[in-house]
């Protein structure tokens, strides 16, 4: 009889431990949320304190260039390095969310393809942006920054009417169904006369899988170690 327990007892370590292993690889398959990586998203590169940056443009209101590495302008769209305070506050007072940004003028844009990334069915998407509306060129109220699904719309940020010499966060969410549109990802920013935005941010998460989502090679682990624990079984009875 005692036998038959310790048999018992071991059968029921085994199935234990063989459910741990599957609990644990169902645990590790579970999607959190993630950045989806955003090229110079506060815009700092370059430094634009720097007055030997190539293509600088230098005045009392901050310094500027007509590009911004990671994004793509079209027009006059550039980065931007506020003077804070500069003649009298004209352009700014306060802290800004970040010592650069990018621009836009005159319904030019600046845009970045996320390559490699698309819409994924059931996963919720956040999309946001610092916007920063200057005393002197306050944001127009056609100002926006979308994030687009294969050249689609599914995220607008409308920052348009924010008083002038201050700035705010901007943020919207987006949940992927079925029959939304299909493409790599997508930011495109314009607005007239003038937008000045910084720290682009967007972040995907989704729910855990009903089952465990495994890779080919998760499964060959889980095989090996079932196999492992069969051996041991064997040698246990």
């Amino acid at each position: 009889m005692k036998r038959d327990m310790n048999r018992r007892n071991r059968h029921n370590r085994f199935w234990l431990t063989a459910w741990l292993c599957l609990a644990a690889l169902s645990v590790a398959g579970a999607r959190d949320a993630f950045a989806i990586p955003i090229v110079n998203a506060d815009f700092s590169d370059p430094d634009l304190s720097n007055p030997a940056v190539s293509g600088i443009n230098v005045n009392v209101l901050g310094n500027f260039i007509e590009y911004a590495p990671g994004w793509v302008a079209t027009g006059f769209a550039g980065e931007i390095r506020l003077n804070v305070g500069a003649v009298g506050g004209l352009a700014y007072t306060g802290v800004l969310p970040a010592p650069q940004m990018g621009f836009i003028n005159f319904n030019n844009t600046l845009s970045q393809v996320l390559t490699g990334y698309s819409l994924i069915t059931g996963t919720t998407y956040t999309f946001g942006a610092d916007v920063v509306s200057r005393k002197d060129v306050p944001t127009p109220a056609d100002a926006v920054i979308e994030l687009l699904a294969g050249g689609t719309p599914v995220i607008t940020l409308s920052p348009g009417g924010l008083a002038g010499g201050t700035f705010s966060n901007f943020s919207a969410s987006y949940t992927a169904t079925g029959s939304s549109p299909s493409g790599t990802l997508e930011i495109l920013a314009t607005g007239s006369p003038q937008l000045d935005f910084t720290n682009v941010s967007l972040t995907a998460s989704s729910p855990p899988p009903l089952e465990p989502m495994l890779e080919p090679a998760s499964l060959a682990l889980l095989a090996s170690g079932m196999l492992g624990l069969g051996l041991i079984r064997r040698r246990w009875i």
